[in-house]
């Protein structure tokens, strides 16, 4: 018996156990079902309790989450029987996890690890302020299913901060993790792309009109996904062992830069431009770092990625949207950025009226829908930064701004993996000007599971395997 929970742990903690969790999501998808997602991912809590296993398959369970909780016609009624049994499993995996946790390590060697994760301390801070915000919410259950969403996010902080076993290994697994989680979403998005040509619509209509919603996400949300695929992919090509897994990379690089083009998110192309910027910082800084590194035979690599860059803009200005994009951000009059003053003007009342501790959690819906009359059906106000001062007021945006402080401080240090989630941090605040990334259950996870993956303890250097070209 013991050999088949030992075996069955090595699988957990392999990247084919990863891929089979996106399969099962992407099964979910392709039969507009959240059963699945939702069975596996009571299955995978019950056997992480059985097996000890690290936790490295973080962004697997993430996938299976967003397929098992949005947008799907058969989604589950939380007062069924069904999700009552599901739930009781949840718990007794997660309380099995705990246990794991605490007889692996002494709960005085736990609090030591967890006592200076400000990190932590910032997020339980965000939570206080949601649960003072609901004070004034008039729709409890949205609150209350958005506080229960940023649990979820910080109890995945905290599993992943206390075992994620090997840390190289847990980087490694995790960034090749969301590259693989991009090309599952860029096969739903073909799919869905090839059902809209089919009806009838136009190539370029369906960039302009950003129609490409996949249930779960809607294009302004998994091209966040693409780009940090994107990310992690640039990432790995700097760290790739063999030519294989570079060139591998390389390509991967070449193929979401073209699958975000397609999302016909501005706020990704603008966070996507900054971004690009700071990680030439990057490159500069890890050639100076790995003198053997062979940085010459990049430039023909990158000479191709900025070909597609450039073939991509001017397939936006041929198509028209690019004009449509300079045009959003300059006029000052009327409803820009697809009604986006509308809802920012929504936010402001809100906070104006509620400035304390909001207006309630995660009641941008319900506000946006009941000041417009039902004519803009958005979940959030498109900016985190409002979203955190309408819903949670003054309380909630020192809770906020605690939280990117001590992310960004605990990214700051000479370390390439480091310095490389602080470009990601970059992006989601340049980003989430014009949607809202942080507090959104499909993204904010994938940053606090690489954030996780920075000990509280600096390395006292870090050395560079040479790539065995």
């Amino acid at each position: 018996m013991q050999n088949i929970i030992n075996r069955l742990k090595e699988f957990m903690e392999s990247e084919a156990f990863i891929i089979v969790l996106f399969l099962i999501s992407m099964m979910s998808f392709f039969i507009n079902s959240v059963y699945p997602a939702f069975y596996t991912i009571a299955l995978v809590m019950i056997l992480f309790g059985i097996t000890n296993a690290n936790c490295t398959c973080g962004i697997g369970l993430l996938a299976l989450w967003t397929s098992s909780s949005q947008g799907y016609e058969d989604t589950i009624d939380i007062f069924s029987p069904v999700f009552i049994i599901l739930f009781i499993f949840l718990v007794l995996g997660g309380v099995s996890i705990i246990y794991r946790i605490v007889k692996n390590k002494s709960i005085k060697d736990i609090l030591n690890k967890l006592k200076k994760n400000w990190i932590m301390y910032s997020m339980i801070s965000i939570i206080l302020a949601m649960v003072l915000s609901l004070m004034n919410t008039p729709a409890i259950k949205l609150s209350l299913v958005g506080g229960g969403n940023y649990l979820i996010t910080l109890a995945i902080f905290l599993a992943v901060s206390l075992k994620y076993g090997d840390l190289e290994d847990a980087r490694r697994k995790t960034l090749n993790s969301i590259i693989y989680y991009g090309f599952m979403i860029s096969i739903e998005a073909f799919y869905k792309f090839g059902i809209l040509l089919y009806e009838g619509k136009g190539f370029v209509d369906v960039i302009r009109e950003k129609a490409l919603d996949l249930g779960w996400a809607v294009s302004n949300h998994w091209a966040v996904l693409i780009n940090l695929a994107l990310f992690a992919a640039f990432y790995q090509f700097l760290h790739s062992k063999t030519k294989g897994r570079k060139i591998f990379n390389y390509f991967s690089m070449l193929f979401f830069i073209g699958i975000v083009l397609i999302t016909g998110c501005r706020g990704a192309y603008i966070g996507l431009a900054v971004s690009f910027i700071a990680f030439i910082g990057y490159y500069i800084y890890f050639i100076k770092k790995n003198n053997s590194y062979p940085w010459k035979k990049d430039i023909y690599y990158f000479g191709g990625i900025l070909g597609i860059m450039i073939l991509g803009v001017l397939g936006l200005w041929a198509s028209g949207y690019l004009s449509k994009i300079l045009s959003d951000l300059t006029n000052t009059e009327g409803s820009i950025q697809n009604g986006r003053d509308v809802i920012w003007n929504i936010a402001i009342k809100k906070f104006k009226e509620h400035w304390l501790i909001g207006a309630g959690n995660n009641t941008g819906s319900y506000f946006i829908n009941k000041e417009t009359g039902g004519w803009w059906n958005y979940r959030y106000y498109h900016n985190h930064y409002l979203q955190m001062l309408a819903t949670c007021g003054i309380v909630g945006a020192v809770a906020f701004t605690s939280y990117l402080v001590t992310s960004i401080l605990r990214c700051i240090r000479k370390e390439e993996y480091s310095l490389f989630v602080l470009i990601i941090i970059l992006y989601f605040l340049v980003h989430g000007a014009l949607d809202t990334l942080y507090f959104n259950t499909c993204l904010e996870p994938v940053l606090v599971i690489l954030l996780a993956l920075i000990p509280l303890e600096k390395k006292k250097k870090e050395e560079y395997a040479v790539i065995d070209m």
